[in-house]
């Protein structure tokens, strides 16, 4: 059973892991997007005057930092980007996108199963435990009576009424015994 736990820990770190990613790589290609679309904003303004000083920005002035290919407020040459290389960008970002996703999606699946896998051995765990506690109960008490009860396997039909002899009682205790050996490792599970 801790076995199972440390499992599931691992796994649930691992789909953790890989929706942290998935969050990284839909930020990146938001504000890809983004500043792509602010580039295109800025690049169509004319600004009529310089926003830090109020100078005046000329017809003539932006006529020419428009030849020379630098921007009219600051003077800083413009990085012209080619359409293909922005469109790649953006490809191989939401490519990552769904890389992610998906590995995300796998991982909190293998979470889930994982989790199932400990609450059903847990629930085979207690039902043989309560069999067992059963057993030795009636291998004590020779006069006890059985009634029909539901475990993990299903309907299991018990004995009625025990006036049974003693070299039964010897077998059951064996059986128990050997149950209980067997019970020992799945409880380290």
């Amino acid at each position: 059973m801790r076995r199972l736990r440390v499992v599931r820990t691992a796994v649930d770190a691992d789909a953790s892991a890989a929706k942290e990613s998935y969050d990284c790589a839909r930020r990146e290609l938001r504000e890809f997007k983004e500043s792509r679309d602010a580039g295109f904003i800025f690049r169509a303004l004319k600004p009529q005057c310089c926003p830090s000083c109020d100078e005046v920005i000329t017809e003539q002035h932006r006529r020419e930092t428009e030849e020379q290919h630098v921007c009219a407020v600051c003077g800083t040459p413009d990085r012209p980007q080619d359409e293909g290389l922005v469109v790649a960008q953006e490809e191989r970002l939401v490519t990552e996108v769904e890389e992610a996703k998906s590995e995300w999606e796998t991982q909190d699946a293998r979470a889930q199963s994982a989790g199932q896998d400990v609450v059903d051995q847990e629930a085979r765990l207690l039902a043989a435990e309560r069999a067992c506690r059963e057993a030795e109960q009636a291998v004590e008490d020779p006069n006890h009576t059985w009634r029909p009860s539901v475990t993990a396997s299903g309907w299991r039909p018990r004995l009625k009424s025990c006036a049974v002899p003693r070299s039964w009682l010897a077998k059951a205790k064996k059986a128990i015994m050997k149950s209980s050996r067997l019970l020992k490792p799945l409880r380290k599970i």
